[in-house]
């Protein structure tokens, strides 16, 4: 190998090592007090949470989880052809209910927007660990690896989806 290969290989791996380890499009910085702050620049939001939780192994920075609770975010892309109440509808009649058979869908503003907060129903399966959901639409549509996105999907434990949702906040 050739003295210049061997430096360019050396700066590839350096150059990926620092994207790895620095990835700056999701971050989690604590903050004062009991919680963290999570913003995305790929879902463009930004939230507070639990500080002792701790990014979960292989969701590239997308889900955080602790002994009591955890989150998950992701984004719902439809062509702008789906209204909100659309959205959730597709989300809570899954057939395979993952909020149980008669989940709880209330009206919530979140963000400064319009959403929907899916709470479980009482049968919902324990590998599910008391998920619910929270989907508001996007102040703009947001674009995701050249896809545009329309709704902001936020699922977290029913013990703190309403926390997470109070201090959701979005971003350009």
């Amino acid at each position: 190998m050739r003295k210049r290969d061997f430096y360019a290989a050396v700066g590839l791996l350096v150059l990926i090592f620092l994207l790895v380890a620095f990835r700056p499009w999701h971050r989690a910085s604590h903050t004062s007090g009991a919680n963290a702050l999570y913003a995305s620049d790929v879902y463009k939001a930004a939230f507070q949470f639990p500080k002792n939780w701790k990014e979960a192994p292989g969701y590239a920075g997308d889900r955080f989880e602790g002994e009591d609770g955890f989150f998950e975010v992701s984004a719902v892309g439809t062509d702008g052809a789906f209204s909100l109440s659309d959205v959730v509808s597709l989300e809570e009649g899954d057939t395979l209910f993952p909020y149980g058979t008669s989940p709880k869908v209330a009206t919530i503003a979140a963000g400064g927007k319009p959403g929907a907060l899916i709470v479980p129903s009482a049968n919902q399966g324990p590998s599910m660990r008391g998920q619910a959901a929270l989907v508001v639409a996007y102040p703009e549509p947001v674009e995701i690896e050249g896809a545009k996105y329309f709704y902001f999907v936020l699922m977290a434990d029913k013990d703190h989806i309403r926390a997470l949702a109070s201090s959701l906040e979005f971003r350009e």
